[in-house]
């Protein structure tokens, strides 16, 4: 690290003499500073750190992609053709195309709307539950606790 040291001191100094020489509008002196503090032990180390948890979320996270893409692809071949009304609208409502099924997958899979995303086609068709069910433990119980988990830890 002295050599890296070295040439930020070097660099620091080039800035400071054109700064005084010539006065430009702009300065260079972000860059050696900011070397400075990636050369912190605790930036290093919070660095290293920051790898580890990358690595694990990413992983997980990829497979919470591959999950919810899986189960758009099931939901949109399942009720693209449905023409099923419920309350006034259309039972396949937001799982008639892989778009809008791969949208409905995520919202219902991160957040808590799920029962509004997913309570027409389980009023219509009670077996769909066990899709739902299998959908929710994999995504919300398995997955998002993990994703979760991982950030915390």
């Amino acid at each position: 690290h002295a050599k890296v040291m070295l040439a930020l001191v070097l660099f620091e100094v080039l800035d400071c003499v054109l700064f005084v020489v010539s006065r430009p509008g702009f300065r260079l002196a972000f860059l050696s500073r900011s070397g400075f503090l990636w050369l912190l032990p605790g930036v290093q180390s919070l660095v290293a750190c920051f790898r580890v948890v990358t690595t694990e979320f990413v992983s997980i996270a990829t497979f919470l992609a591959g999950t919810l893409v899986v189960f758009a692809w099931i939901c949109s071949l399942t009720f693209q053709d449905n023409d099923d009304m419920y309350q006034g609208a259309l039972v396949s409502t937001g799982l008639d195309t892989f778009s809008h099924a791969l949208d409905t997958m995520f919202v219902s899979g991160t957040t808590i709307s799920f029962v509004q995303r997913l309570l027409p086609t389980y009023t219509m068709y009670r077996s769909s539950g066990l899709l739902w069910l299998v959908f929710l433990v994999l995504v919300h119980v398995l997955l998002l606790s993990l994703v979760l988990d991982t950030l915390v830890s």
